[in-house]
């Protein structure tokens, strides 16, 4: 079963709605929403959907949401460049000296 964009925003704002969801859990919340705004496959209304909700963070009484909701508002301000910001990070290379393992 494929879970559609529009589903899973669905679930993220309940979490966010969750009397249990702590500030912690809200940024990632926060996050995971402005990183699918980002998604190829997600629509232009639920990415103004994201927007709004994020824009309503941004006078958060909590300073750490808020700053995330504004940084993250902000970049619906980039365009297209939001997409490169928020793409997936390669893993990082391990090197030799990383691992432990050096020239002897």
């Amino acid at each position: 079963m494929q879970v559609t964009d529009k589903e899973l925003i669905d679930l993220l704002v309940s979490i966010l709605d969750s009397p249990y969801a702590n500030y912690l859990t809200r940024q990632f919340v926060l996050t995971a929403l402005t990183k699918i705004s980002s998604r190829p496959t997600t629509t232009y209304g639920q990415q103004e959907r994201i927007q709004n909700m994020l824009m309503s963070y941004t006078t958060s009484p909590e300073l750490e949401i808020q700053q995330r909701a504004v940084e993250f508002a902000s970049l619906f301000n980039l365009g297209e460049t939001r997409s490169g910001v928020l793409e997936r990070m390669p893993a990082p290379e391990l090197k030799a000296t990383v691992l432990g393992v050096g020239e002897s």
